[in-house]
């Protein structure tokens, strides 16, 4: 029987755990392609934060490293971003070109964490907390800076406070709504010019970190 083509866009938690359930119950039915915009396997972002404090590393929250691909004989695509899908011709395509038919199509892209629009939103420093990257942004800019501030008192957002305290002492604020409970998952920080050595953010009485987790 000729197998179809079956395209997975995000290599998730979600997406991925598609795949083990279709593994299963039909392992001969389908040729998969994976796109992951990130340059991992499939990992456990709820075991961010223990990255974060330094407790785990990334290799120890990969729940699909590479070899289960090639065991499974899944063609994964990390580190590409599909940027348009051709329905008339099914195929996925992206942003360096690359190119997979397709027969069924699964799009698994996850959340993006949500930043105040506010000014200086987008100044160097502000730094989500949704991904591998997220982390290792926060950890360098946390080697700069002594102070933070974390808006938004979900679990993510407590977690990044207290691993930017237990691993690098970084000074930790949270704040968040009173009628909200601790219920978001996604966020972003942001350091501020201040270095370590220079207190100087409570001249003007701003923080020298804001970290933002709110789901959008």
């Amino acid at each position: 029987m000729k197998r179809e083509k079956l395209v997975l866009i995000g290599n998730g938690m979600a997406g991925v755990r598609t795949l083990e359930e279709l593994l299963k119950l039909m392992p001969e039915k389908f040729d998969i392609t994976v796109f992951g915009d990130e340059p991992y396997g499939n990992y456990n972002r709820i075991l961010l934060s223990p990255v974060l404090t330094g407790e785990k590393t990334i290799d120890q929250i990969m729940l699909n490293d590479e070899q289960w691909y090639r065991e499974n004989s899944i063609s994964l695509h990390k580190g590409r971003k599909v940027t348009r899908i051709d329905r008339s011709r099914r195929l996925a395509i992206a942003e360096d070109g690359t190119v997979a038919e397709y027969d069924r199509l699964i799009l698994a892209l996850g959340s993006e964490p949500f930043i105040l629009p506010v000014p200086g939103a987008n100044l160097p420093g502000v730094v989500s907390f949704r991904n591998i990257h997220d982390v290792d942004l926060m950890l360098e800019t946390a080697r700069q800076f002594r102070n933070a501030v974390v808006i938004g008192g979900g679990l993510l957002g407590l977690e990044a406070a207290h691993g930017l305290m237990a691993r690098w002492n970084v000074s930790s604020t949270s704040l968040r709504r009173s009628s909200c409970g601790p219920r978001s998952n996604n966020g972003a920080c942001n350091f501020s010019s201040a270095r370590r050595p220079r207190p100087s953010s409570a001249k003007n009485g701003s923080p020298d970190c804001v970290s933002r987790m709110a789901r959008r």
